[in-house]
């Protein structure tokens, strides 16, 4: 036993090592970039986004093929943060990669490990596991170059959103589709939710802890639904109609509610310095992605409890409800 652990932080310790090599061999790509007219910051930004590729996403491809257990992505990934943190603590910054102003690059390495292996330890899906690290170090690494190519500048734009969603959508299809159970349609939502989120930051939460923890959601919610599909499927006394699917969609289009709301709601967040109707498409496709999160979210919820909402228990229920409703009801008659 000590033996196999032994190797196994063998193997950790080497992968720091090649992560470390990697850091220090884009030392000379700023120099070059410096050297041939590119601004200083455009240069860190460049070996940033290839730092993320290299240091980040191959350690994290090979983890799969070299680990049994996740818990050795979890401490490479601890190491890392930490590491990285350090440098910016003692004023020790990696000047050709690092900028005083942004510490992210120690929450991508934490959010590596800490996703491999929680998706690991539930699925037991290795490649699965790093599906959304790869979304991180690849997808998040080409937005930052297109972005960099055509604003000269550190910035958030829908183009760098849409090649981050070229390179995401096969690598949920492929890797989705290859995991016991498959689940494709999954792995593609998953790159779409990444792709659209990593537009977004809220002040410490930054993009690579958004993309990582939304595409993880998503992931786990495929899978527990899979396994929901299946449970259903075995339960013969249940009998599934698909024209439910259809009845609920003509429900949905003819309800101007919907319309009413997205009409009031959607403007709100437009800039008008740019396509308006582009906008309103990429916010439309935003809500429906979330929306149909969330309402999964309340299908699965439901359908694992459907016993405690039974018929002996909907009579309960519904007197609660409808009680509720009239004390509402009296509040704002009097109040």
């Amino acid at each position: 036993m000590v033996k196999r652990l032994k190797k196994k932080w063998g193997i950790t310790s080497n992968k720091q090592l090649v992560v470390i090599f990697i850091v220090f061999a884009i030392k000379p790509v700023h120099t070059y970039m410096v050297n041939n007219g590119c601004e200083n910051m455009v240069a860190v930004y460049y070996n940033r986004k290839i730092a993320h590729m290299l240091a980040g996403g191959v350690p994290i491809i090979l983890s799969p093929i070299v680990f049994e257990n996740p818990v050795w992505p979890l401490i490479g990934g601890i190491l890392g943060f930490f590491a990285l943190l350090s440098t910016h603590l003692l004023n020790k910054r990696l000047w050709w990669m690092q900028t005083e102003q942004n510490v992210n690059d120690a929450t991508f390495a934490l959010m590596l490990g800490t996703s491999v292996y929680f998706i690991w330890e539930y699925s037991n899906e290795p490649w699965l596991a790093i599906l959304p690290s790869l979304y991180m170090a690849f997808g998040d690494g080409v937005t930052g170059i297109i972005r960099n190519k055509m604003f000269r500048k550190r910035t958030k734009s829908a183009w760098g959103n849409l090649g981050m969603g070229i390179l995401c959508l096969p690598l949920g299809f492929f890797i989705g589709n290859s995991v016991d159970p498959a689940i494709p349609l999954w792995g593609i939502i998953s790159a779409i939710f990444a792709s659209v989120i990593e537009r977004y930051e809220f002040g410490v939460i930054d993009d690579n802890v958004l993309i990582v923890i939304a595409s993880s959601i998503v992931i786990i919610l495929g899978i527990i639904a899979f396994k929901t599909k299946i449970d259903l499927e075995n339960n013969h006394s249940e009998k599934y109609d698909k024209r439910y699917i259809f009845q609920g969609l003509i429900v949905i289009l003819t309800n101007p509610k919907i319309f009413l709301f997205l009409g009031s709601f959607l403007p709100q967040f437009i800039d008008l310095n740019y396509s308006v109707s582009s906008q309103i498409i990429y916010f439309g496709l935003l809500f429906i992605i979330v929306a149909a999160i969330f309402d999964s979210c309340y299908a699965i919820i439901f359908g694992k409890f459907r016993n405690l909402i039974a018929n002996k228990y909907l009579k309960i229920l519904n007197i609660i409800g409808g009680s509720i409703l009239t004390l509402v009801g009296f509040w704002l008659l009097f109040y």
